[in-house]
Parts: structure tokens; C-alpha cells; sequence
């Protein structure tokens, strides 16, 4: 029984072991089977993410030709065939990752073409449109040129006739002068003047030509007016004196020898002392015997003596006369010599008026104390005289004029006859000279007026200026032109330079030589690197997609090993549990 108790113990304890067992595997199959259900859940979701990233790539790749398509339509005016050889290798391989440096780098070279060519057209058009507003510059200026040109031919014209018409002028003037009349040479010299005026000579230098020789003449004449001036001062002195003369001639009833003023003096000093005198001349007259040669001779004689005019003297005056009185001078004759046998009574008689019978006595016994032969100390001859140790010879052209009433009667109507007629001569002198003295003031007004008409200058000068200024705006603007036809050909040549650059720069872009099409090119490069980035990023997309189908792929056939091996372990416990229910 004890045996037997411990048996049943035994099975007991074996039979709650065995259910412990059985509870056990049946919890583990429990969790075995929740296991499999998350497993067999986590699969279905993995299997709708693959078909999900199917979907994807299929969107992917659709985006991809889209991108393609796209692409291909960008490109309308430049030609860039690299991006079908990218295309082909891309579709052929399009599960493989692809380098999109070259076709990017590429792009970039031919945009990098492209912006030189859009710089080097822009700087072309700038250039040409330098150099056609240098040609419409050109062409404005050639104009204004031309019309200078046209101005200065019409202007030097104009200067030409001006001064021909001045020169005209100037030979008129110089004909119509009476005083200011040039010479052929300096006529000729003025005109060469003038026919060679520019801006630069002054007119002055012309004028100074004409006023030289006005002045010359103006010289000429007043030097020779000055000397007829001088001439016309001294014929009416000449006249004043004739006047004076003929006057005094006139109003002198006897004529009287010249006589010095010392004498002059003296003999109002005899006549306000009372004392008596009269001249020898004045007492004396010819013979009638005597002739006229010996009359000539006889007077010439005694005036060369000093006798002629000698005062005769009554004796008693003789020491009162003969006393010095300074300033006072004259000649006396007194009857102190001897008498002489031949004397000049021969010839001479007394005629002395005067009523004092003494005086006329002692003028007759002076006569008588005059020689005519080799006696006495005092003497005449027919040839000459005598006074002591002093002789003397005769001319013998004189004639006798104061001895006698009757000589100085005819000799003073001679004279005033001889007076009237040189008064006249020299009156008529004197109106010729007033009128010489007249016409040379008239020369000289006449110069002066003639000087002042000389042509004036203003004409020629205007002409020559007008010219002067046509032809310095005439050289500025062909200095211009010439600038601007050197910066023609600079700017041409550097156009040229620009446009072989340009077409270089075309060479390798396939594009026309035309900025737009250039400008269009860059936004098709710039539209088409863009589209390319985004293809890239599609292509990375799908990429991606791959790498993601790939590994939900391994995740799909991890998840299926583990079910099967959760399944297999369920299995496992499964018949573990029924076989441990069944002992």
C-alpha cells in the first residue's frame, strides 16, 4: 500500500508535471502563434510598401521620359546633340547609377560659350552702334564741312571783289587828287598790300604807306611855305619900306643924301643950337659949260670925298661944332685953305639963298680952295682926288643927282618913278606870293582832306574777317572730321576684332550670329540645366526606389524565412503539446 501510495504520488507528481509541460508548450505555442501573426502581418505590410515603391517606380519612370520629353523640346535654336547620347546611355541603364558630370559639365562649357557669346555681341552691337553713330557723326560734320567749304569759296569771292572794288576806289581817289597823288611804284606797292591782306596785317601798315607820303609832302610843302611865308614876310617889308620910302619921297621936296643916324643926330643938334649950316650940294650948282660926264664925275668925286654932304659952316662956329659930343658925328668944310688958281669954280657956282652976304663969302672962297688940276692938297681930277696923302680913283659909272635944283628935282621925280615901279613890282610880287602862300595852305588843307577820303577799311576788313573766321572754323572742322575718321577706322578695327571673335565664339556653339538667338540659347541652357538637375534628382529618385524595392526584397524574404521558421517551431510545439496530451 505504501508502495502504492508512493506510486500514485509519484504519478501524480509526474501527472502535474506533465500538465505544467502541457500548460507550458501551450503557452509557447500561445506566443509561437502571436509570433506568427505579427511575422504574417509585418510581411503584408512589407509586401504593400513593395507594392507601393512599385508604384513609385513606375511613377518614377514615367516622370523620367516625361523629363525626357521635356528635354528634348528645350532645345530649338541651339544645337546640343550631347543630350541624345546622354538620353540613350541613361534609358539603356537606367537601373545603374549615373554620372551626370559630364553631360553637367558640358552644359556648363557651352553656356560658359554662350555667355562669351552673348558678351561678345553685346559688345559687338555696342561697337557698331559706336561706329554708326560715328558715321551719322561723320556724315553730319562731313555736311557741316561741305557747307564751310561752299562758305569759304563764297566768302573768298566776296573778298576778292571787295578788295578789287577797294582797289578800283584807290585808283579813283589817287586820279581825283590834286595834291596826294602817288607814284606808280607806291600805287603798286599799296595794291600788292592789299591784294595780300589777311586777319593778321593791320591795315594801319597800308595807311601809314599813304600818310608817309603825305607827310613827305606835307613836309615839301611846308618847308616851302615857311620859305614863302619867310619871302612873303620880306616882299611886304620890301613894300612897307617902298611905301615908306616912296612916301618920304613924296613928301621930301629936296632929296637929300643917306645919311647915318649919328649924323641924323647931329644935325638937330646944329639946328636947335641955331647954328647956321647948309650941305655942300645945296650951295652949289654946274656950270653951264660943264658936261654931263664931268658933272658925273665932278659929284661922284666929292661924294667919295666926303664932301658932297659936308656942312658948310660959318667960321665963327667952327671950334663949337668941332667939340666932341658923344653920339654925335658929321663932316664939316670950312675956307681955311689957300686959294687956288684952278679950282672947281670952273665948274660949280654958289646958289646959296640964304641972305647972309658973310656966309656966301666964305662958301665962295671955299670953292676957290679946291683944286682941279696938281695943285693944292685938295684936288679933283677927271679920274680921281686928292686930300693930302689920301687919293683916290673914280668909277665913273655914278651920275650926278644932288648938285643943281634942277638934278634933284629930276632926280626925285626919277626916283619916285623908279619907287612907283618897284612898289608896283613888288606889290605885284607880294599878291603873286600871298597867292603862292594861298595855294600852298590850300595844298596843305587839300592834303589833309584828301588823306581823310583815302578808301576806308571797314569792308575789307569785314571781308577779311568773314574769311579769316570761315577758314579757322573751316580748319576746327577739318580737324574734327579728320578725329572722327580716325576714330572710324579705330572703332572699325576694333569692330572687325569683335566680330571674328564673335564668329569664333559662334564656331563652337552652332548658333547664328545673332544676339538674340544667343540670349534664347542661354535660357535653354539655363532651362535645360535645370531640367537636368531634376532629372538627376528623378533618376536618384528612382534610384532610391531600387535600393528601396531591393531591400523591402530582402526585408519580404527575411520576414518569410522567420514565418517559416515560426511556423515550423509552431509545428514543432504543436506535436510536442499533442503528444505530451497523449501520454
Amino acid at each position: 500500500q505504501e508502495l502504492d501510495k508512493n506510486d500514485v504520488s509519484q504519478l501524480m507528481k509526474q501527472q502535474v508535471e506533465l500538465q505544467d509541460k502541457i500548460a507550458k508548450k501551450q503557452r509557447m505555442i500561445s506566443d509561437k502563434e502571436k509570433q506568427v501573426e505579427k511575422k504574417e502581418d509585418s510581411y503584408k505590410e512589407t509586401e504593400g510598401k513593395q507594392k507601393d515603391y512599385l508604384q513609385k517606380k513606375e511613377l518614377t519612370v514615367d516622370e523620367i521620359e516625361d523629363k525626357f520629353l521635356e528635354m528634348d523640346e528645350i532645345f530649338q535654336i541651339l544645337s546640343f546633340d550631347e543630350h541624345s547620347f546622354m538620353k540613350d546611355e541613361l534609358q539603356k541603364s537606367l537601373d545603374q547609377v549615373y554620372s551626370f558630370d559630364t553631360i553637367s559639365q558640358q552644359v556648363s562649357n557651352m553656356k560658359e560659350h554662350v555667355v562669351q557669346g552673348i558678351e561678345i555681341l553685346e559688345k559687338e552691337k555696342t561697337e557698331s552702334q559706336k561706329y554708326e553713330d560715328l558715321q551719322v557723326k561723320h556724315y553730319n560734320e562731313e555736311k557741316v564741312k561741305k557747307q564751310l567749304e561752299r562758305e569759304q569759296i563764297v566768302l573768298q569771292e566776296q573778298e576778292a571783289q571787295v578788295k578789287s572794288e577797294w582797289i578800283e576806289k584807290f585808283y579813283q581817289w589817287n586820279r581825283k587828287n590834286k595834291e596826294l597823288t602817288l607814284l606808280e611804284e607806291m600805287q603798286q606797292r599799296i595794291v600788292t598790300e592789299i591784294e595780300t591782306f589777311t586777319q593778321e596785317k593791320d591795315f594801319s601798315d597800308v595807311k601809314d604807306l599813304v600818310r608817309k607820303e603825305r607827310n613827305r609832302k606835307e613836309q615839301e610843302v611846308k618847308t616851302t611855305l615857311f620859305d614863302a611865308e619867310r619871302q612873303q614876310k620880306e616882299q611886304q617889308e620890301q613894300v612897307t619900306i617902298l611905301e615908306t620910302t616912296l612916301q618920304e619921297w613924296l613928301d621930301q621936296k629936296d632929296p637929300e643924301p643917306v645919311r647915318d643916324e649919328v649924323v641924323q643926330k647931329n644935325r638937330e643938334w646944329l639946328k636947335s643950337q641955331n647954328i647956321p649950316y647948309e650941305p655942300f650940294y645945296k650951295v652949289l650948282d654946274f656950270t653951264e659949260q660943264c658936261s654931263e660926264q664931268q658933272r658925273n664925275r665932278l659929284e661922284e668925286a666929292l661924294l667919295k670925298m666926303g664932301l658932297l654932304d659936308a656942312l658948310v659952316v660959318p667960321g665963327n662956329y667952327k671950334e663949337q661944332v668941332l667939340a666932341f659930343r658923344e653920339g654925335h658925328s658929321d663932316t664939316y668944310i670950312f675956307s681955311d685953305g689957300a686959294w687956288l688958281e684952278k679950282n672947281i669954280t670952273e665948274f660949280l657956282d654958289v646958289t646959296m639963298e640964304s641972305a647972309d652976304i658973310v656966309f656966301y663969302q666964305e662958301i665962295t672962297n671955299l670953292l676957290q680952295t679946291i683944286g682941279i688940276s696938281t695943285e693944292g692938297s685938295t684936288r679933283l681930277s677927271e679920274n680921281g682926288f686928292q686930300i693930302g696923302n689920301l687919293y683916290g680913283t673914280l668909277a665913273g659909272n655914278y651920275e650926278a643927282t644932288f648938285i643943281g635944283v634942277k638934278a634933284r628935282a629930276e632926280f626925285r621925280e626919277k626916283k619916285i618913278k623908279e619907287l612907283q615901279g618897284q612898289l608896283q613890282l613888288s606889290k605885284m610880287e607880294l599878291a603873286r606870293m600871298e597867292d603862292f602862300v594861298k595855294e600852298l595852305r590850300t595844298s596843305l588843307k587839300c592834303l589833309d582832306e584828301e588823306f581823310l577820303t583815302f578808301p576806308k577799311e571797314v569792308d575789307i576788313k569785314l571781308a577779311v574777317r568773314q574769311s579769316y573766321d570761315c577758314t579757322i572754323r573751316l580748319e576746327n572742322q577739318l580737324s574734327i572730321v579728320e578725329t572722327i575718321e580716325l576714330e572710324m577706322q579705330e572703332q572699325e578695327k576694333l569692330l572687325r576684332e569683335v566680330r571674328l571673335e564673335a564668329a569664333e565664339i559662334c564656331r563652337h556653339v552652332y548658333v547664328r550670329k545673332n544676339l538674340q538667338d544667343f540670349k534664347e540659347a542661354k535660357i535653354e541652357l539655363e532651362e535645360y540645366d535645370k531640367s537636368l538637375i531634376e532629372l538627376k534628382a528623378l533618376h536618384e529618385k528612382y534610384l532610391q526606389i531600387l535600393e528601396m524595392l531591393q531591400n523591402i526584397q530582402e526585408q519580404l524574404e527575411e520576414q518569410l524565412y522567420d514565418l517559416d521558421e515560426l511556423r515550423y517551431d509552431l509545428n514543432n510545439q504543436n506535436r510536442e503539446c499533442r503528444h505530451l496530451q497523449s501520454d
